[in-house]
């Protein structure tokens, strides 16, 4: 879909209904538009931090380490630092 935005005096921009409806978001909502190549994405801070989630449990499962080895590790790192 391809929605015609205007730029109002204090650099605002409204964004219409189904294109809130689209994205998830709400009032209060913070959205990162990513620029490239003079065309704009923009892209729900909610889903950054979801996408990042995903990445850091990829990892995790990756590293073959299990859940009670990183309690382990976290358990004997606060004996050392106290």
């Amino acid at each position: 879909m391809t929605y015609t935005l205007t730029l109002r005096p204090k650099r605002q921009l409204t964004l219409p209904q189904a294109v809130i409806e689209t994205l998830g978001v709400n009032i209060g909502d913070q959205l990162t538009i990513k620029l490239q190549d003079q065309q704009a994405t923009l892209i729900p801070n909610k889903d950054l931090a979801l996408n990042a989630l995903k990445v850091i449990q990829q990892a995790f499962t990756e590293s073959k380490i299990t859940e009670s080895d990183m309690q382990a590790l976290v358990q004997a790192s606060r004996h050392r630092h106290n």
